[in-house]
């Protein structure tokens, strides 16, 4: 037996005390919400950490693409689970992003066949100089690994998870054609994830869904449908320059490979998608404010599209772009852009 002398005795007890103290310390920052989800946070140390990709440019003026291991958040969730293991991240979803500019945070979620590259230069950059923009790839296309069962649902769950992973605060939400989808599916299974919706030529699906020109459909859809091809969905063909503009500035970029499997993939999503009454039905307990966006010459995402999302959702205005097609935004960036930050920011 040992025997310890007063001061051994009372740096022991001390000692004990502190040990004590620091698991209780840890026991409450690990405390869980009323869901049973971690609290968010912001704290560096609390998240995951993105790695830059391998022959990805840091010198980019859109800056290095970078991937982070992403949980896909269940129904309701609006956290990363407090439970989680280094196992469960080891194998956790990889997705890749970029990030530019500062201010409150923008997420943007790119469209079927498209990849974060199809977002022009351009438009991202005046963007950045009000916000911290976000771009990333969907997952299986692009930079991002792929998920089982892939559906808009789960889009949406693993947009929820890269929110809560790079710590974006209440982002806007923009979302292209799919995408577009996709973000009305984080706001009706993720309410609180979104300040703010902005719904670029989409749709919410099931029965009063607009359908494209079938021409369009089956071109957007085509794992053998260049980017050149597609463009000119984007545009019509009165503003020839404004397609070729936009070639030219995504070819400066590092291409992402969008490979046959996931644009076939992408297509039966947008297909059941189509034919699903879930999110539309859902339209009027989005609370969130919403601006849709459509160009009146849109062939993938027809005008009347847009009219019945305003109609559908309880705080929505209506943004036309005249003699627009699917890239409006693009097209007409200006008029976008002046609209978006006046949406964000209104006036008192």
């Amino acid at each position: 037996m040992i025997e310890l002398t007063a001061p051994a005795l009372v740096r022991s007890r001390i000692a004990l005390f502190v040990v004590l103290s620091l698991v209780v310390f840890a026991s409450a920052c690990g405390s869980s919400t009323e869901n049973g989800s971690a609290t968010p946070t912001t704290t560096a140390t609390t998240l995951p950490t993105p790695v830059t990709v391998g022959g990805a440019s840091p010198s980019s003026p859109l800056g290095p693409i970078r991937r982070v291991p992403v949980i896909a958040l269940s129904d309701g969730a609006i956290s990363i689970p407090a439970n989680m293991t280094p196992v469960d991240w080891d194998n956790a979803l990889r997705i890749g992003f970029r990030q530019l500019g500062s201010g409150p945070d923008l997420l943007l979620i790119m469209g079927e066949h498209g990849t974060m590259t199809w977002w022009d230069p351009q438009l991202l950059e005046t963007l950045a100089s009000s916000f911290r923009v976000t771009i990333f790839d969907l997952p299986g296309i692009g930079y991002s690994a792929s998920m089982h069962d892939a559906s808009i649902a789960s889009y949406a769950d693993a947009t929820a998870g890269l929110i809560a992973s790079l710590g974006l605060m209440t982002p806007v939400v923009l979302g292209w054609g799919l995408g577009g989808e996709v973000a009305l599916a984080l706001a009706e299974r993720h309410p609180g994830m979104a300040s703010q919706l902005v719904l670029v030529d989409t749709s919410a699906g099931g029965k009063d869904l607009v359908l494209p020109r079938h021409n369009a459909a089956v071109l957007i859809g085509s794992s053998t449908a260049t980017t050149t091809a597609c463009s000119r969905l984007l545009f019509p063909s009165s503003e020839e320059a404004a397609r070729l503009a936009w070639l030219g500035q995504i070819e400066e970029l590092p291409p992402d490979d969008a490979v046959a499997s996931a644009i076939q993939a992408q297509a039966k999503i947008q297909a059941a998608f189509a034919s699903n009454d879930t999110v539309a039905r859902a339209l009027g307990g989005i609370k969130v404010r919403s601006l849709v966006v459509e160009g009146d010459h849109d062939v993938l995402f027809p005008p009347l599209d847009a009219t019945y999302l305003v109609a559908g959702l309880r705080h929505a205005r209506e943004l036309l772009l005249e003699d627009a097609g699917y890239g409006g935004i693009i097209q007409d960036s200006a008029q976008f852009v002046s609209a978006l930050q006046a949406f964000v920011t209104p006036s008192p």
